[in-house]
């Protein structure tokens, strides 16, 4: 018995064959080449955010439209050895990063694989520039649906929370004719959730690696040809794909601020604001302090850990004599626990200590949004284990606005927040200003 090894065209696997006749590998395709590409867009308060950069793709499909997710991923056929209409078969890989939230046991989600209509303007999206409000064939009012410039190809499923690294396979006729029936050399998948989830535990948030991921597992398009089957990779062969180099998440929003600094540096000594969309969306700042030189450094959809990587790009240069710092409720809301939220705050004040050991941190409390509410037990435990923290740790400030946003009843006010139920209209900005104002130094 004679084994034999043949070489695909460039970028394909190397295909073991026990035979006297070898067949050619399937061409596996990622979106890290050519006019590939892959991204998620998100609802709610980041309608107008773009997430090109990021090394996940999440999936959900939520009760509440802002906290749903949808990812978009493009193949560029021009590495087919033979014309897209010779395909016999055509798979999509796809391979489970950490999820996040939860998922009952045993449940099972059925997803749903679309594409964007071969030969419109719109497949030559741009990765950098799409957003939930913008994306080709998406419609902005539903976490599963999409407009008639999508087709439907099928739907996979996943059981619970999945598996990390577990690998999804999607193979359909109407995927096949995708392909076969292409005429500019490139296709766009789209994957939403069909299955609603509600509350806490039951609104898992299924993610997959995109072609930036720390471990390389790119999507990946097999595409055979001659009836041999388009078998996806081995794990060990997935990693030797070609992907995209990493990209941290935020990278652009941190390299406009440092650009901005460079054009007009912020006077040291100042009251620097940091932290997630509730910081960057506070428009009136400097007229809600006037007196004070205080400055906006909050990047939309960031957790804690985020502005704890970057506070010695976009916080210790300035020499701040006081940070206010607000972030956690999209680490909440994606399933972190208050324990691990606690040690990244911990990481953030270790991270601005460094540099700056005698300058404030005052730490605002996750408000009590109506939009997660569902999670308020566990923004309770966090806002209290911040508040023990800071009162263990000299120069360190707690000012809670929770109590402040509720009713007489203890429920939160929707009145103080936009339609997305998590982003605050200037009243509650109103409401932060009392707050923080007496924490801050005088004039």
């Amino acid at each position: 018995m004679k084994i034999s090894i043949k070489k695909s065209l460039l970028g394909s696997i190397a295909l073991l064959n026990v035979a006297a006749t070898v067949q050619a590998a399937p061409t596996l395709i990622t979106t890290a080449e050519g006019r590939g590409s892959d991204l998620q867009i998100r609802g709610g308060g980041f309608v107008n955010d773009n997430f090109g950069i990021s090394d996940i793709l999440r999936v959900r499909n939520s009760a509440d439209v802002g906290n749903s997710r949808k990812s978009y991923f493009r193949f560029d056929l021009a590495k087919l050895p033979r014309p897209a209409k010779n395909a016999t078969g055509v798979t999509l890989g796809l391979q489970l990063a950490p999820t996040e939230g939860n998922s009952p046991a045993g449940k099972v989600w059925t997803f749903n694989v679309s594409a964007l209509k071969d030969g419109a303007v719109v497949e030559n999206w741009d990765e950098k520039a799409v957003s939930w409000k913008n994306a080709p064939a998406n419609d902005a009012t539903s976490g599963q649906t999409l407009t008639a410039d999508a087709l439907p190809l099928g739907t996979f499923t996943i059981t619970g929370k999945g598996e990390v690294g577990q690998q999804i396979s999607f193979s359909s006729p109407e995927l096949l004719k995708l392909v076969q029936e292409d005429s500019n050399g490139i296709v766009t998948l789209i994957i939403t959730r069909k299955d609603v989830g509600e509350g806490p535990d039951n609104d898992v948030m299924h993610i997959f690696a995109s072609k930036e991921y720390k471990t390389p597992a790119p999507p990946v398009l097999s595409v055979a040809f001659d009836g041999e089957a388009p078998a996806l990779p081995t794990a060990a062969q997935w990693a030797l794909l070609p992907v995209a180099a990493p990209v941290l998440p935020f990278e652009s929003d941190i390299e406009a601020f440092e650009a901005a600094d460079l054009k007009n540096p912020p006077a040291k000594g100042g009251i620097v604001f940091v932290g997630s969309s509730s910081i960057r969306r506070w428009e009136t700042l400097a007229q809600d302090f006037p007196g004070l030189n205080v400055f906006n450094r909050g990047f939309g959809g960031s957790h804690i850990i985020d502005s704890a990587h970057f506070a010695q790009r976009i916080v210790t240069p300035y020499e701040p004599k006081m940070i206010v710092f607000y972030a956690g409720t999209n680490d909440l809301a994606d399933g972190l626990s208050p324990e691990i939220l606690l040690s990244q705050y911990m990481e953030f004040v270790s991270q601005v200590r460094a540099k700056l050991p005698n300058t404030p941190i005052a730490f605002i409390s996750v408000a009590p949004a109506p939009s997660r509410w569902g999670n308020v037990a566990n923004i309770k435990k966090f806002n209290g284990l911040v508040a023990e923290f800071s009162k263990l740790v000299p120069n360190l400030k707690f000012i809670d606005i929770f109590p402040l946003m509720l009713d007489a009843k203890g429920q939160p006010r929707p009145e103080l927040f936009v339609e997305d139920q998590l982003h605050m209209k200037p009243a509650g900005y109103a409401i932060w200003v009392k707050a923080v104002e007496p924490f801050l130094p005088k004039p």
